[in-house]
């Protein structure tokens, strides 16, 4: 529960599709494969649905546990949208004004994600954002963005260990 709470069905269906049977993964049909994580369920006693789970209900049905909804575990992969600053404390990089943190089973965007955060409001939020050689965050400063990342929760800030950074709007609209 801990891996894939708060996150959709999509991310469990995946991980089983990609690695069962043991030595020929992807080798049985969606529905096969969706009938799988619908016994798991059932299994761990999460509640029948009004009908037949379906691969088109996957991303629309959030795994949360009998405790209810919680926050975003650390080291999930999450994605944020927020403008893109930098720290004037010491050079790094933040995103303030963003979301809070939405699982996600992509490092990177997949078709049509794009398009769907460019919609997303900001937040009250602040990130961190570890930046690695791979990005160019001072060609997007002041810029709407998704940041892709493994979410790190300190006493003091919130961190981002970037997988994907992708502008979204050339302004963040302050």
């Amino acid at each position: 529960m801990q891996k894939y709470r708060e996150s959709t069905l999509h991310l469990l269906f995946d991980k089983t599709k990609t690695t069962m049977p043991r030595g020929a993964p992807a080798t049985l049909s969606d529905k096969a494969y969706v009938d799988i994580v619908a016994y798991m369920l059932k299994a761990n006693e999460f509640p029948a649905g009004a009908h037949e789970l379906g691969v088109d209900d996957l991303q629309k049905i959030q795994l949360v546990g009998k405790e209810g909804p919680q926050q975003v575990p650390d080291f999930a992969l999450v994605r944020v949208v927020g403008c893109l600053t930098a720290n004037p404390s010491d050079g790094g990089w933040m995103l303030a004004h963003s979301t809070d943190p939405i699982r996600t089973g992509n490092p990177q965007p997949a078709a049509g994600e794009p398009e769907v955060s460019e919609g997303t409001s900001l937040g009250p939020g602040t990130f961190r954002l570890l930046v690695s050689a791979a990005y160019n965050p001072e060609s997007l400063k002041g810029h709407k963005v998704e940041v892709r990342g493994f979410l790190i929760r300190r006493p003091t800030e919130n961190r981002l260990n970037i997988t994907s950074l992708q502008t979204l709007d050339p302004s963040c609209g302050e």
